[in-house]
């Protein structure tokens, strides 16, 4: 882990739509699943899209992440981005979009916190959106 974040380990899980698109229904792309753990115990989890479709490249981004509410608030959303901005860059990805609910000031600290560059934001679906560019080397 980089930084001042806390040890907290990331697990790459298998999942069909790893690495390939070969199979994938239309409007999906591949991902790298993963967890991440203390000691043990599942703490959050990231997916990392290989590549974006339209739709991703408005909402959903490259990266998404949660942290389950009790383990908030302790830097692991931090160091889960930080393992899985690498993870991007290993499939190619030079800048990573990442979004947040325009209201969720827990995850734009984050992603801020890991270089995110605010590039806009959007309204939509009853929602309001912030993306950022967040560089992965």
């Amino acid at each position: 882990m980089a930084g001042a974040s806390p040890p907290c380990g990331t697990t790459r899980v298998a999942t069909p739509s790893c690495c390939s698109a070969v199979g994938l229904p239309d409007g999906w792309v591949p991902d790298t699943f993963l967890v991440a753990d203390i000691d043990g115990l599942i703490v959050g989890r990231v997916s990392v899209r290989h590549w974006l479709t339209p739709a991703l490249a408005e909402a959903g981004g490259h990266i998404g992440y949660g942290v389950l509410p009790e383990h908030r608030r302790r830097g692991y959303a931090t160091a889960m981005l930080r393992d899985a901005l690498g993870v991007a860059r290993s499939v190619g990805v030079r800048d990573a979009l990442v979004t947040c609910d325009d209201d969720n000031v827990g995850s734009l600290r984050t992603i801020e916190r890991c270089g995110g560059v605010l590039q806009d934001v959007v309204h939509g679906d009853g929602r309001t959106t912030r993306r950022y560019l967040v560089p992965t080397g």
